[in-house]
């Protein structure tokens, strides 16, 4: 399986080197190919990382107890290759067929990774659990998740004490999310609270890989909104059109990892 790991990791360095060769060969690609080929070189650097911790959760002493963690990354890096096809949709130069054959290949190879992973996962270490894929369960959370971040997740707003608060109306510390996310430390084992007050926030909001352990917490649906208006036909692929996006993760999936999931806590609602 690490032998399997290692080849893809040097198949996906060998289609970002292609990607490149692909700007020097179409000089004049319009915007939307130029950011679908932007997304395509983020996602195979995010796929070699996915890959490499994968990896790496593979070669440690408990593995055993990563492989859930193992899943969601392959998972994400098997889904980033076809995010990035996603990207040359509308492209008129006809970019995708230069790129495609490797990205499947890609594919191909970490699916057949995964299957031999769900071979030889202990799938009844949390038999009769009613989420098995988040681990043991207690008190109807993942019992990986702190009793701390168990209590932010079920406390009110007013209830809860934030680093920063963000508000339009200059009442806050920032009136930006984007400037609140970047304020928070890098890398941080604490937890980073930040309030959203009541409005709507046009703005896309990228959250580095190094800034961990945040949480937003808003007002609740119909009161604090963070909008964007990227679409295909302003020469914005899929992959950008996100208003709040984990710059390492922008894959659902990605949430169901206990090594993931700490570090971007959802937005809560009001109660």
């Amino acid at each position: 399986m690490s032998a399997a790991i290692n080849l893809t990791v040097e198949e996906v360095k060998a289609s970002e080197f292609n990607c490149t060769g692909i700007r020097r060969r179409f000089p004049e690609l319009d915007l939307l190919e130029e950011r679908a080929l932007d997304d395509c070189l983020e996602l195979l650097d995010d796929t070699v990382s996915e890959l490499e911790n994968a990896l790496s959760d593979l070669s440690s002493k408990t593995a055993a107890k990563n492989e859930n963690d193992m899943q969601t990354l392959l998972s994400g890096a098997m889904t980033n290759q076809y995010t990035c096809l996603d990207g040359f949709a509308f492209s008129k130069e006809k970019i995708r067929p230069y790129i495609e054959g490797r990205l499947v290949n890609i594919s191909r190879h970490v699916s057949n990774t995964l299957a031999m992973l769900n071979k030889i996962r202990k799938t009844t270490s949390f038999e009769g659990e009613a989420f098995p894929d988040y681990g043991k369960m207690k008190g109807g959370f993942p019992r990986w998740l702190s009793r701390r971040d168990r209590r932010l997740l079920q406390a009110a707003v007013e209830d809860i004490e934030p680093d920063v608060v963000v508000a339009k109306d200059g009442s806050g510390n920032f009136t930006t999310v984007g400037a609140a996310v970047a304020a928070a430390k890098n890398s941080s084992a604490a937890r980073f609270v930040i309030y959203i007050k009541e409005g709507a926030y046009f703005e896309y909001v990228e959250v580095d890989k190094k800034k961990t352990n945040l949480m937003l917490v808003g007002d609740g649906i119909g009161r604090t909104w963070i909008k964007g208006n990227r679409s295909v036909v302003d020469g914005w692929t899929t992959f950008r059109s996100s208003t709040v996006v984990k710059k390492d993760s922008k894959k659902a999936a990605m949430l169901r990892s206990p090594k993931v999931l700490p570090n971007l806590l959802p937005i809560a609602p009001k109660r």
